[in-house]
């Protein structure tokens, strides 16, 4: 149930956050202005339609946008991480490289 809710609710922000929505509600906005007689039924799809279904389905819909992002973002971070644990070690290493390197020309110049 849980993965249809998560299917339905991306389906509903995408094609919220569409155009083709934008001109629907517009259109739906001005039906008044033509026939008053729907004032009504307009009011009625503007806030209750809105207001119970499509905010939630927005806030669903952000908080699983938040969720991925945090996971990428952890992803990343430990990615981030384990390379720089990498770059030290290779720094480590020309560290003990230079000073041998330096304690021969040491040597040599004595």
């Amino acid at each position: 149930m849980r993965r249809f809710n998560v299917w339905l609710a991306d389906r509903m922000a995408r094609f919220m956050q569409s155009m083709l929505c934008f001109w629907l509600i517009e259109i739906l906005v001005l039906v008044p202005l033509a026939a008053p007689q729907f004032l009504p039924e307009v009011q009625f799809i503007s806030s209750g339609w809105f207001q119970a279904i499509a905010l939630p389905v927005l806030a669903v819909s952000g908080a699983l946008s938040a969720a991925e992002i945090m996971t990428l973002i952890r992803e990343t971070h430990d990615t981030v991480m384990a390379m720089h644990k990498e770059h030290q070690a290779e720094i480590a290493a020309l560290h003990e490289k230079q000073n041998a390197l330096h304690a021969h020309i040491t040597k040599g110049a004595e």
